[in-house]
């Protein structure tokens, strides 16, 4: 079937409710959805109707997909450091120029 997401799983991987991925991911039920929104969640199989379900799998391959390693991390707030310090010298030389 075109579009399926049937695969291969690990023999311990298992479908997870709203609560248990609530518990799983320590994130309050609201906030799954909102994920799901923004692409941080794979969106929920439906085994029963009204019944989502995610399998954990997904759920950490999805985290894995996110993440950021440690050297961008590092990366990231070098260049935020930057460009404060930046903003500070234009700030301080535009200062200097009023005052003359």
């Amino acid at each position: 079937m075109p579009g399926s997401r049937k695969r291969k799983r690990p023999a311990d991987d298992v479908l997870l409710n709203a609560d248990e991925v609530a518990a799983f991911l320590k994130i309050r039920k609201e906030r799954i959805y909102p994920a799901i929104k923004d692409g941080w969640l794979p969106p929920p199989s439906y085994a029963l109707p009204k019944s989502p379900r995610w399998w954990r799998s997904e759920i950490v391959a999805a985290l894995d997909k996110h993440m950021e390693t440690p050297t961008a991390a590092v990366a990231r707030r070098r260049a935020a450091i930057l460009a404060r310090e930046a903003a500070a010298r234009v700030a301080s030389r535009e200062e200097t120029n009023a005052q003359i």
